[in-house]
C-alpha cells in the first residue's frame, strides 16, 4: 500500500520537486487537527468520502501522508519496533499523535544523521501504529485509508494548484 501511495503522489506532483521534511511533518499536524476538529462538530460523514466518517477521513490522511513520507525520503514508517503505552482516553489520543509529530520535527534537527533518521522514524512509526490502534477494528482505518488513496488518485495534478 505504500509503494502505491506514493506513486500517487509523485503522479499528483507532490514528488516534482524536493519536499522538505519539515514541511511534511507539518501538513501531517494539520490533518491531526481536521481529525480533531470533525469530532468536535460530531464526527459528520467526510466530504470526499463520505461512507467514512470525518475523524476516520483525516485519520487515514495521517496515516496516507506518513506513508508517502516513507517512501519519497527512504524512512521506514511501517516495520519499525515503536513500543507504545496504549492507555489513555478520547482526548489524549490527539496530543499523543501531536507529540509524536513534535518529536518527528525535532529528531530531524539532530546533527547525527543516523540518531535523527532513528528518532524520527520511531516517533513516525508510532503514530501510525497509534491510529490504527485507535479503532477497535483496524479494518475500519484501513478502509478509509484504501477509500481515500482511491478518491486521491481521480484528483487533480496538486489537487487542482495547493502549492504544498
Amino acid at each position: 500500500m505504500q509503494i502505491g501511495i506514493h506513486n500517487t503522489a509523485k503522479e499528483k506532483g507532490w514528488w516534482d520537486n524536493p519536499r522538505n521534511k519539515g514541511e511534511c511533518i507539518a501538513l501531517m499536524h494539520s490533518e491531526v487537527t481536521e481529525a480533531y476538529l470533525a469530532r468536535k462538530a460530531g464526527n459528520p460523514p467526510d466530504d470526499k468520502i463520505p461512507e467514512f466518517s470525518g475523524l476516520q477521513a483525516e485519520l487515514a490522511d495521517v496515516v496516507i501522508r506518513i506513508l508517502d513520507f516513507g517512501a519519497g525520503h527512504n524512512y521506514d514508517v511501517v516495520d519499525f519496533n515503536a513500543p507504545l503505552d496504549i492507555d489513555f482516553d478520547d482526548e489524549d489520543f490527539f496530543n499523543e499523535v501531536n507529540m509524536h509529530l513534535s518529536n518527528a520535527i525535532e529528531a530531524l534537527r539532530e546533527s547525527d544523521i543516523d540518531v535523527s533518521r532513528y528518532k524520527t522514524s520511531l516517533s513516525l512509526c508510532s503514530c501510525v501504529k497509534l491510529i490504527t490502534t485507535y479503532f477497535e477494528d483496524e479494518d475500519y482505518i484501513m478502509g478509509a485509508m484504501r477509500a481515500k488513496t482511491a478518491f486521491n488518485k481521480t484528483r487533480p495534478k496538486m489537487h487542482g494548484g495547493k502549492k504544498f
